[in-house]
């Protein structure tokens, strides 16, 4: 008797651990590659769902900030859109994630694309994302990093998109115009890097994006910009300033020195969480975060201490800019604010 007491024991101790064992191997989330097409062009992607998960989820279509960039927003060994997707789904929120044109198994870039043409395809992933199984339709939102964060204020505002979010969250999204951004953003890193802007070559900065916006010959513009340049960056050589107006003068480029969010701002109706950097170098937060405030009145608007236009912690603004020397993808911070905030919605 005592041996069959202790052989049951045995036995339904070994039963406890294959039961602890198969939890412990169980998936906390699933993902799936996918294909959605917007007007002729072909992203590819990932949707990741929780797993197990007993009713439709609540989810999100995460959407990269401005270059050519893959589904994880991969950037100097970082991949802050995967860990995002993967911490969401621990948390019972899916993510659709997909390859920018010209990444990944994505269409080619055709070349003339701007913000607004982005935004159409991020359009499109809500609306696939609407679609899928286990999928709560009405409440998919967008997460936007940088000009991904415009792309969602574009979708979010009244006077766009035909099928709009439920909520979004933006990432150091510019609340201010571009040229403003990008002249803050030139002080900034110039300040960082011990090269303080005299006068006259604050005011050759502010007339370079007021050329961009203005001058729409291009044989005019190109000697608008060399002659700003010149007294902005004495010091590029001629090939690096031929690269630098090629750049300036492209359509995308052109498009974001032009555009101002205040109309869009103001006409958001779904819940906003935007969150700020207070070490961003990219995207000043102050500015930024204050301009957010004011337009949108949906908006929640947090500037996080010690984090970086990533949203990696960081010590100060020079240590911030350093990407690839900081280990984190994106702080644990930023992650339970984003999740928390989204349950709530």
């Amino acid at each position: 008797m005592v041996l069959q007491l202790f052989v049951s024991k045995i036995i339904r101790f070994s039963l406890i651990l294959i039961a602890l064992s198969t939890a412990l191997s169980m998936p906390a989330q699933v993902e799936k590659e996918v294909t959605i097409t917007a007007g002729g062009v072909t992203l590819a992607g990932t949707l990741t769902l929780p797993a197990n998960a007993t009713a439709p989820v609540p989810a999100v279509v995460l959407v990269t900030g401005s270059g050519t960039q893959d589904r994880d927003e991969t950037l100097l060994g970082h991949k802050p859109f995967a860990v995002i997707a993967h911490y969401l789904a621990d948390n019972g929120i899916g993510s659709l994630r997909y390859d920018d044109r010209g990444a990944g198994a994505s269409s080619p870039l055709k070349g003339d694309e701007t913000t607004l043409d982005y935004a159409g395809d991020a359009q499109a992933a809500l609306a696939f994302l609407r679609l899928c199984d286990g999928v709560d339709a009405k409440r998919c939102g967008f997460i936007g990093h940088s000009e991904g964060g415009t792309i969602a204020i574009i979708n979010a505002a009244a006077v766009h998109a035909p099928v709009h979010p439920a909520f979004i969250v933006t990432l150091a999204a510019p609340a201010l115009p571009g040229k403003q951004v990008l002249i803050d953003q030139n002080l900034d890193i110039g300040k960082v890097a011990g090269m303080t802007m005299t006068a006259e070559q604050q005011q050759a900065l502010t007339a370079m994006f007021d050329h961009i916006a203005t001058i729409g010959n291009p044989l005019r513009l190109t000697a608008a910009l060399m002659h700003d340049i010149s007294i902005v960056s004495p010091q590029y050589p001629p090939q690096v300033v031929e690269r630098q107006i090629a750049a300036m003068t492209s359509p995308w480029y052109r498009f974001f020195v032009k555009y101002d969010p205040t109309a869009e701002l103001k006409t958001i109706t779904c819940p906003v969480l935007a969150l700020y950097g207070e070490f961003d170098l990219q995207v000043r937060a102050s500015g930024n975060a204050a301009a957010m405030r004011a337009k949108c009145p949906k908006a929640t608007v947090i500037t996080l201490p010690g984090h970086n236009h990533l949203f990696q912690r960081c010590a100060g603004a020079a240590e911030g800019l350093n990407y690839a020397a900081i280990k984190e993808d994106i702080s644990d911070k930023a992650l339970t604010t984003i999740a928390d905030w989204i349950k709530q919605q």
